[in-house]
């Protein structure tokens, strides 16, 4: 499954896992998933994989128009699988939209992110 609530250390977040996808399948991914998070009551923590993904310029756009709309929904943001060109990449997209993504190594960092007080 690409999308999972999960809960860690009693926080519910919401877990999309891009990895492996191509540029269209993460597209359809995203749309699902935020589509979804729009649905919710209250706000969101997020954690996305992004390992083994080629992101393309239309996923990023796609994400910026996403992110405006729901930007009230979002706590918390969190990333893992990025090397360093999607990092810098992530730090523009940030800067760009006012957003704030929280990239780290390892799934466990991320989690450990979301859920801080």
């Amino acid at each position: 499954m690409k999308t999972s609530w999960i809960t860690h250390k009693g926080y519910r977040i919401y877990f999309v896992d891009f990895s492996g996808l191509n540029p269209k399948e993460m597209i359809a991914l995203l749309d699902q998933s935020f589509a979804e998070i729009e649905k919710e009551p209250g706000q969101v923590r997020m954690l996305g994989n992004y390992a083994n993904t080629s992101i393309s310029p239309r996923f990023i756009d796609k994400y910026a128009d996403w992110g405006k709309k729901l930007k009230t929904k979002t706590e918390l943001s969190a990333v893992f699988g990025l090397n360093f060109a999607k990092r810098v990449m992530l730090n523009t997209f940030n800067a760009a939209n006012g957003m704030n993504i929280k990239a780290f190594e390892t799934k466990e960092e991320a989690l450990e992110h979301l859920t801080k007080s």
